[in-house]
């Protein structure tokens, strides 16, 4: 096997521990998981140079599920489809997520991994507080996300699982905007957790994608919804305030015309409207179609999420 972008020497190899991995990778290798994100450097020529492809399939740590006290591990080759379990965000995420063909074959740790702007699980971990496992040739440790998605993975180094407490508190939710073409990529996304405790609204956390080069979360929206009893137009300031906090980085791609569509855990068909007006037939939407997406769709999921909390307090 050649694939294009890697020198005649290529190989696969099959390491069964972390350790047989990291050894792997740290000689140019390069990480093989579910096969979703190669399999589309080696269509478009991208692969980066590589000695070998280090295939992940045969390592029992990587997968599965663990969880016990509230505390989820989640192994970096766990199937996208397998996050159902976990409720939420992060399985709001996994639904939305391409088709069920890549959410079968792509992995977690895959996704974690994706430096773009639209991967799908980074809004959702950002606000479950997550830490992803990394592993390299002297020790496995522990990364906030928010920190991951800033410095990446360095050489030689492995996603080994994604961490998060799940405190039965927090209601979480993720709601997303993408193209219908090619498996609903993701234009923007919106994420949000909190606690409801006292009539009002307690430690909210809010990450969105789509905007800046990667998730981010949203301070100053935050801030604004702390403490705050869950009024309608609360909730519609601070989802302006998320949508106007992060600046543009996003880089026009060509990605083709076409419509957009809401995730499975969208609400409606409003912004397919408005894309038809100003947006059809660009490469990338506009900034201000973005910002006002973002504003709708957090909208709406706070709404939601509020809503819920408030029946449980009752």
């Amino acid at each position: 096997m050649n694939p294009q972008g890697c020198d005649n020497r290529v190989r696969i190899v099959h390491p069964e521990t972390i350790d047989q991995a990291v050894r792997a990778l740290g000689r140019k290798g390069v990480a093989l998981g579910g096969g979703t994100v190669v399999s589309r450097w080696v269509s478009e020529g991208t692969l980066p140079t590589c000695e070998a492809l280090v295939d992940l399939g045969r390592i029992p740590a990587l997968r599965g599920i663990r969880s016990h006290d509230g505390r989820f591990v989640i192994g970096a080759m766990t199937a996208l489809s397998a996050l159902s379990q976990c409720g939420g965000a992060l399985a709001d995420a996994a639904v939305a997520i391409g088709n069920p063909n890549i959410r079968h074959g792509g992995t977690v740790g895959g996704n974690i991994a994706g430096r773009f702007p639209g991967a799908d699980l980074h809004a959702a971990a950002l606000v479950l507080d997550a830490g992803v496992g990394v592993a390299d040739s002297s020790s496995e440790r522990t990364i906030p996300i928010e920190r991951f998605l800033e410095v990446g993975l360095g050489s030689g180094e492995l996603i080994t699982e994604l961490r998060f407490v799940d405190d039965p508190k927090y209601r979480t939710g993720y709601s997303k905007v993408g193209w219908r073409k090619a498996s609903a990529k993701t234009i923007v996304a919106v994420a949000a957790s909190f606690a409801f405790e006292g009539g009002v609204i307690q430690s909210p956390r809010i990450a969105v994608s789509g905007i800046a080069k990667s998730a981010r979360r949203t301070p100053r929206a935050e801030t604004l919804l702390q403490g705050s009893a869950p009024r309608a137009e609360v909730i519609a300031a601070v989802a302006r305030e998320a949508s106007q906090e992060l600046p543009l980085e996003i880089r026009e791609e060509p990605s083709g015309a076409g419509h957009v569509e809401r995730s499975e855990t969208g609400r409606g068909g409003s912004h397919e409207a408005r894309f038809a007006e100003g947006e059809r037939g660009k490469s990338e939407p506009s900034e201000q179609y973005r910002r006002a997406v973002v504003a709708d769709e957090l909208e709406q999921l706070l709404a939601r999420l509020a809503g819920g909390a408030q029946k449980v307090a009752r």
